[in-house]
């Protein structure tokens, strides 16, 4: 509950959630600022989720969803460079 609503209040400045641009460019969503500013408010959403977590988990449960996080945000990364390659950035 603590996540959902983190995220849900959660205002970001690229939607990636959005499947369908307006203008039809996806290879714009994927730009290196846009990653870039994504992977910043990514790590920041994370930080405010690990905020309410601590309050619930144990340390040994705080520190394993802690480096949880932080490959999830590296393998997403990963995932979305590759995807502007695919659409021609």
């Amino acid at each position: 509950q603590a996540m959902n609503q983190e995220r849900t209040n959660f205002k970001w400045t690229t939607d990636y959630a959005n499947k369908n641009p307006a203008n039809g460019d996806f290879a714009g969503m994927f730009t290196e600022d846009k990653l870039n500013t994504y992977t910043e408010e990514q790590a920041r959403l994370d930080g405010q989720v690990l905020a309410r977590a601590k309050q619930i988990l144990t340390a040994e449960q705080y520190a394993k969803y802690e480096t949880y996080l932080e490959q999830q945000r590296a393998m997403q990364l990963a995932a979305m460079k590759m995807a502007g390659q695919m659409f021609g950035k």
